[in-house]
């Protein structure tokens, strides 16, 4: 009898305990590394993405303008950096990627922190904080998809639900 044709097992391997595990308890075990590492990713993106139209009206007295035109860059540089993620995850790796990430996203970070006035500029690092964040959401998104691997079934709605309350408090 091929491979293909065999019935699977009531219980599947857990890719990061390596125990038998029956399949209604995969998506609550799943590696608390990655886990962390989504919530953390999902924090940076959705506080950089929460709180940029008060940071450039409150702390740098911008125009009205910039709270509609810097979260079109910022989105558009992510949508652009988006597809750079399959060739640069394929040369240096998941890990390094997502480092590379959060090397933009701190480079933005000190752009903003050290230079008194931004004024247009604010425009560069609008592009430095889309494409840090849209290169950690994808390459975190990726992590959990080799760990989560075959084992998919309840996991989007345990997902979607954990995705909302997790990074509650960092608000």
């Amino acid at each position: 009898m091929s491979h293909a044709l065999q019935k699977p097992s009531a219980c599947s391997p857990n890719p990061c305990l390596g125990l038998p595990l029956s399949p209604g308890l995969v998506p609550l075990l799943i590696c608390p590394q990655v886990g962390m590492l989504y919530m953390t990713t999902r924090l940076i993106v959705n506080l950089s993405q929460t709180y940029i139209a008060m940071y450039l009206t409150y702390s740098l007295s911008l125009p009205k303008k910039f709270i509609a035109t810097i979260p079109l860059v910022m989105y558009l540089s992510g949508f652009f950096s988006s597809f750079l993620m399959k060739p640069v995850n394929r040369r240096i790796g998941r890990n390094m990627t997502y480092f590379t990430g959060l090397l933009v996203i701190l480079a933005f970070a000190a752009w903003v922190a050290l230079v008194d006035k931004l004024g247009v500029a604010v425009y560069g690092a609008a592009v430095l904080l889309g494409a840090g964040c849209a290169t950690i959401l994808v390459t975190s998104l990726a992590m959990t998809a080799d760990l989560i691997g075959p084992h998919t079934v309840g996991l989007v709605g345990g997902a979607s639900g954990g995705d909302g309350l997790d990074p509650g408090p960092g608000y």
